[in-house]
């Protein structure tokens, strides 16, 4: 069922919403993937997971489009497997949020940590800053990439941002320290038997 809620989440956050969730499914032409691929924010990762999906629907359809797949990472990063995703998305405990923020959202871990319930703009949040340690300080900065400043809808789990205040991941004058929140992801896996840092998720 986690799963089922992951492909759910994909298609009322990413495609349901899309020019492309509004085209006849028998008339999509691979132009018209290419251009939903370019307007996906995320990981490689985040966006195999919403191009797997499609690719889905469009076989059972009887539409043989092809989908550009994003360029391939040298020295990839090892996905998560479905039974891993179904553990992961299953666990409710402190780190919930975080494991939400990375693995539904694409978010790097000093996004989430930056991240501020003012950030909520409609069904989605904006990703504006990020959080990291300077001489054992931490220092809140923009995001690591131009691209990487971009809106990203919110699946149902993390309907609540927006309803606080400061930062989502720690206090309200207070961001959660990216050290920590590894060390959290680390005993989460621990717990579930998953390998792999918290880059994982993306």
């Amino acid at each position: 069922h986690t799963t089922r809620s992951l492909y759910r989440t994909i298609l009322e956050t990413r495609i349901s919403d899309d020019p492309l969730g509004r085209t006849d499914i028998h008339s999509i032409t691979e132009a018209d993937l290419r251009a939903f691929r370019e307007r996906q924010p995320g990981s490689p990762a985040t966006i195999n997971n919403i191009l797997g999906l499609v690719h889905a629907c469009l076989k059972s359809a009887g539409n043989h489009s092809k989908i550009p797949r994003p360029p391939k990472r040298q020295n990839p990063i090892p996905l998560l497997t479905p039974a891993e995703v179904s553990r992961v998305l299953s666990y409710d405990g402190e780190a919930r949020t975080l494991i939400h923020l990375c693995l539904l959202c694409g978010l790097r871990r000093s996004e989430a940590c930056g991240l501020k319930h003012e950030d909520r703009e409609g069904k989605g949040i904006y990703i504006r800053r990020a959080v990291v340690a300077v001489d054992g300080q931490l220092v809140v900065k923009g995001t690591k990439t131009s691209s990487s400043e971009a809106w990203v809808p919110l699946p149902s789990s993390l309907e609540f941002i927006g309803s606080g205040k400061g930062f989502v991941l720690g206090t309200e004058s207070m961001p959660l320290d990216p050290v920590k929140a590894s060390r959290m992801w680390d005993s989460v896996r621990t717990e579930l038997g998953i390998q792999g840092g918290l880059h994982k998720l993306r």
